[in-house]
């Protein structure tokens, strides 16, 4: 890469401590998965560590992809999307990265938005079997005017809201009524994490939208995420089948089991008796190596956590 000192910056780049360059259009990833745009090779590293979206001709947000040991702004730690300014220090484990942008050159150059990143968000048995599969940002401004809006979620509106007309400047309604009424209700002063999430679903994948509030520009961030589940019924039956030689009706019941079901909700699914189930478990648990339900789920998670990570490679 050339020299940062050797070039112009009409668009945003990264810079290196040997002063490497590497400019960013639409999006740019940074993790240790060599897909990514910056590959970061440490194991303290996130597969998907971070990413920074364009939202605008001269707006960049840099996002934390929710991970263990987190990303750096400037000596502290992100904990929503962060509006990214020339010369703002980006620090992830023993690699920093200087961010520079000559936003009035970038506004001679306008260009599409495009921000779908890959994401592995931890999952635990305390989560619901899901992972996102990409992340988006819609920006309101005081009145929840659309701002900004990156195409991964006109996208996704137009695949999870058939009848909304894809007009940039507005929320489907669901989504309006659902922030507005959570936003009147959930905030209390001083805090930006709204609880509440909305959730659509469309076959085996849904819709995530998170609102986050953005009190130096004024303005209300929708977080948007595609999800899938992490392991389904059918894969649950082929890979434990073959790793740990459950039977049919074993991988049924441990699924459920997965799921967080209990005994009785089980046997109510499989309509099998609730004795049945609990024999089924106890023949199952040596097969997965575990000796509790609570065990038994935590294997689950991570069996399919670790195969999902061996197909990206």
């Amino acid at each position: 890469m050339p020299k940062a000192n050797d070039i112009e910056f009409e668009e945003a780049r990264l810079v290196d401590g040997n002063g490497d360059s590497m400019e960013i259009h639409e999006r740019c990833t940074l993790g240790r998965h060599p897909n990514n745009a910056v590959v970061l090779d440490s194991n303290r590293v996130s597969r998907w560590h971070a990413a920074i979206v364009r939202l605008s001709l001269d707006e960049y947000r840099l996002m934390d992809l929710d991970t263990k040991n987190g990303t750096i702004l400037n000596g502290h730690r992100i904990a929503e999307p962060a509006r990214l300014h020339d010369g703002d220090s980006i620090r992830i484990e023993d690699y920093e990265l200087k961010f520079r942008f000559n936003s009035a050159r970038a506004r001679l150059h306008p260009e599409s938005l495009e921000s779908t990143v890959g994401d592995t968000a931890s999952l635990g048995p305390n989560q619901d079997n899901y992972e996102a599969l990409g992340h988006g940002i819609t920006v309101l401004g005081p009145d929840y005017s659309v701002l900004a809006v990156t195409e991964s979620v006109r996208q996704w509106l137009w695949r999870y809201f058939p009848e909304f007309d894809g007009d940039v400047n507005a929320l489907p309604p669901e989504i309006d009524g659902w922030m507005r009424e959570h936003l009147n209700e959930d905030h209390t002063l001083g805090s930006s994490a709204i609880r509440s999430v909305f959730k659509r679903q469309r076959g085996d994948r849904r819709l995530m939208v998170r609102i986050k509030l953005d009190y130096e520009n004024r303005q209300t961030l929708l977080l948007f995420s595609e999800e899938e589940p992490l392991f389904t019924l059918e894969s649950l039956h082929r890979e434990l089948h073959s790793a740990c030689e459950l039977t049919g009706r074993e991988a049924d019941v441990v699924y459920y089991l997965a799921l967080g079901k209990t005994n009785p909700e089980i046997s109510m699914i499989l309509e099998i008796a609730e004795r049945t189930v609990q024999k089924h478990l106890e023949n199952a648990f040596p097969k997965l190596g575990v000796e509790n339900r609570q065990s038994a789920i935590v294997f689950i998670f991570d069996f399919f956590k670790r195969l999902h990570a061996e197909n990206l490679e």
